[in-house]
């Protein structure tokens, strides 16, 4: 369930906040001190969190995902260099594009599309190159390398304890479509357990924009 919570300004103008409805007796302390959140008063116990980041890739991925006007409105509102998973999204985007009156949002969302909405898994990685030299922006020193090319299974490159975590998840990200869909699969659902300030970090941000594309 989503909903819109307009606040009225200094000058009366009303200001729009796309939220996310969660159940507040499913949560604990901790998880409520971490949140943004707009609570409710009347006859039900009831939280509105704001949708960041780290929500939208936790929710696309999952079986229970925000809904469409949610998500395009995140979508619109992400600088157009930020890699974000849209793919399960595309029909929606169009259509909200043919529908809306504002002429931003039009922009915003056909940038989005053109950069993104054709994009396969082999082209992403191409555009992770820089473009005068060739060489990827995913950097992985020649040392790490050769310990990471002798594992054979997505999970224990992960495992791996003389490599850092970022070369690890640049490997992964370049060569996803080499491992089992299902080990990559079991991967991915273990990363998203994990706290959203480390999955919104901009080497896991190009990870699950590689996975979404190769689902």
């Amino acid at each position: 369930m989503d909903g819109i919570i307009e606040v009225k300004g200094q000058e009366k103008q009303l200001k729009t906040v796309l939220v996310d409805y969660i159940d507040i007796d499913k949560w604990n302390n901790e998880d409520i001190k971490d949140k943004n959140i707009v609570v409710t008063f009347g006859n039900e116990k009831i939280i509105y969190t704001m949708l960041n980041f780290g929500d939208y890739l936790k929710q696309y991925f999952s079986n229970t995902n925000i809904s469409p006007s949610l998500a395009i409105k995140f979508i619109e509102e992400q600088p157009l260099v930020t890699p974000i998973p849209i793919k399960k999204y595309l029909i929606a985007i169009k259509t909200q594009i043919h529908n809306s009156d504002s002429e931003i949002e039009k922009r915003k969302l056909t940038d989005r599309l053109d950069k993104y909405g054709n994009l396969t898994y082999s082209n992403y990685i191409k555009l992770l190159k820089h473009p005068n030299t060739g060489q990827s922006r995913l950097y992985i020193s020649t040392q790490n390398l050769v310990i990471l090319q002798q594992t054979k299974k997505p999970q224990e490159v992960m495992d791996l304890k003389a490599v850092k975590d970022i070369p690890k998840i640049n490997y992964l990200t370049m060569n996803l479509n080499k491992y089992d869909r299902k080990l990559v699969d079991e991967l991915m659902e273990n990363l998203l357990e994990k706290d959203a300030k480390v999955i919104t970090q901009s080497h896991y941000r190009k990870l699950f924009m590689a996975y979404s594309l190769i689902l």
